[in-house]
């Protein structure tokens, strides 16, 4: 990979792992201000999708805390991969609340969602190409 290239996706990847959660306090302060909508269901749901969405986010975080060096590989293996299907859990829940949820900030939700995964790419997938 070119050395502009990798430039590009590591500030790429700081955007995205710094903007995610930022986005979703900017969705949470947003939500704060809005007045409950009808059906108050769908609002509530909307509520659920934002929290499932913060979740989400957290669980990635937490997974990429540093683990002790006196930890083996395989613990570390099996943390990641029991971080990867908690957040990949919370996201389905929160794009599929999103669906169902009304509003206009269901669509920001979702996209502070979603950054999980492009994250993942930026992560695993762009050293891979590299290659």
């Amino acid at each position: 990979m070119h050395h502009w290239m990798q430039t590009v996706a590591l500030l790429a990847l700081m955007l995205l792992f710094y903007g995610g959660p930022v986005l979703i306090v900017g969705v949470w302060l947003t939500r704060w201000r809005q007045r409950p909508e009808s059906p108050r269901w769908r609002w509530v749901i909307s509520w659920v999708s934002l929290s499932l969405a913060t979740f989400a986010v957290g669980a990635w975080i937490g997974t990429l805390t540093p683990i002790p060096q006196d930890r083996d590989a395989g613990e570390a293996l099996g943390r990641l991969g029991h971080g990867i299907t908690t957040t990949i859990t919370f996201l389905s829940g929160a794009f599929v609340a999103a669906l169902i949820a009304k509003g206009k900030g269901r669509a920001w939700t979702v996209a502070s969602a979603l950054i999980i995964p492009l994250q993942w790419l930026m992560w695993f997938g762009l050293p891979l190409i590299g290659r």
